[in-house]
């Protein structure tokens, strides 16, 4: 079971990963979507893509999610701004910030 929901979600990654990639940097891109990601709280680990608000405990979505934005040059915006806790995270905004 895990072996066919892996190589889908990693699919899904590498898709999203070229799809990114082929927009230019200068252009502003903006990435919307539930990814059913916990990306946790450790600014430390991810400084530029994970803000001081970030939620929960990461889980294996939040790990690729980091991953994909620090290679991307990606920051979660959801993470950076404070929100009420009813809305934290429920869909990831994923952005190019310049200069990063």
């Amino acid at each position: 079971m895990c072996v066919y929901v892996c190589e889908e979600k990693d699919q899904f990654y590498e898709q999203l990963s070229s799809a990114i990639t082929a927009v230019p940097h200068k252009h502003k891109l903006f990435v919307l979507g539930d990814f059913n990601a916990q990306v946790g709280r450790d600014q430390s680990l991810w400084p530029k893509v994970i803000g001081r608000h970030g939620v929960g405990k990461e889980n294996a979505n939040g790990s690729s999610l980091v991953r994909l934005c620090s290679m991307q040059k990606l920051t979660i915006l959801n993470a950076v701004f404070q929100q009420a806790s009813k809305y934290s995270l429920r869909g990831c905004i994923l952005a190019h910030i310049i200069g990063t």
